[in-house]
């Protein structure tokens, strides 16, 4: 963006000096203004990678990736088991599902009760 800038205040400086400038002076000021331009234009192209930097660039992202799926499951095992989400899970089972027998109905229900006369108390 600063070249831009640059590059059109160097174009607005060369049209008002032009004509109150010396023509080598004026002539050295253009040969800059083209050489900035040039670079300009150099730093835009993409820069090409031979087939074997290619190559090289693949399996160092294929190794990264499968190093980090790796961390990624030693993570989630660990939080599993840091959790115990199986122990959990069998505790919480039938009242996810939505499935109770008839002593967890009666253990929810008597739970239940001692809240409701609890908080009736306080």
């Amino acid at each position: 963006m600063k070249f831009l800038f640059i590059l059109l205040f160097a174009a607005f400086g060369l049209n008002a000096s032009a004509q109150n400038a010396d023509p080598k002076v004026t002539k050295i000021m253009q040969q800059e203004l083209q050489m900035i331009q040039k670079d300009l234009r150099s730093q835009d192209k993409p820069q090409v990678l031979s087939a074997n930097q290619t190559s090289q660039l693949k399996e160092l992202l294929m190794v990264k990736s499968e190093k980090v799926n790796v961390v990624r499951a030693s993570n989630q095992d660990k939080l599993t088991k840091s959790l115990n989400l199986d122990k959990i899970f069998e505790e919480f089972e039938p009242a996810i599902l939505g499935v109770f027998n008839s002593d967890q109905k009666k253990a929810y229900k008597e739970s239940a009760r001692n809240k409701r006369r609890y908080t009736k108390k306080n």
